[in-house]
């Protein structure tokens, strides 16, 4: 049986090429400001699914609370290419293996070692010349 982190988010996201997201926090539907903040970044999903958001949350303020549905961030594409999203239901084995394939694999600079390795094999299964040439 395949266990869930409750921490984590139930889904993922899988682009098959490397563009980049704006990740940024909901102001407009927040009624009073929280005692958290949703850190706003830049992202990809060709090397990393996850779609965990990054809190800072002011403990001398108490505990904090987020209401079911309440929308965290914007995720929008930094391109101009169109983009396709298809949504799919995987059983839990799918989704395991979706995070098993981003999981690190080095304690530091972990995405650097992802994306390295995840470079390594695009390049050994990119089509190679038939003559040979630009290889060393």
């Amino acid at each position: 049986m395949l266990a869930l982190d409750p921490m984590l988010l139930p889904w993922r996201f899988k682009s098959d090429k490397d563009v980049y997201f704006s990740y940024m926090p909901v102001y407009w539907d927040q009624l009073e400001r929280p005692n958290w903040e949703v850190m706003p970044g830049t992202l990809e999903f060709y090397y990393n699914y996850s779609t965990n958001a990054n809190l800072l949350v002011d403990v001398t303020k108490g505990h904090a609370m987020l209401k079911h549905g309440q929308p965290l961030a914007h995720i929008t594409p930094l391109s101009e290419r169109p983009l396709v999203i298809k949504n799919e239901l995987v059983t839990a084995r799918e989704f395991d293996i979706l995070c098993n394939n981003t999981r690190a694999i080095s304690f530091i600079n972990k995405y650097k070692t992802i994306r390295k390795a995840k470079r390594a094999v695009d390049a050994a299964n990119a089509p190679k010349c038939p003559f040979n040439f630009g290889s060393k």
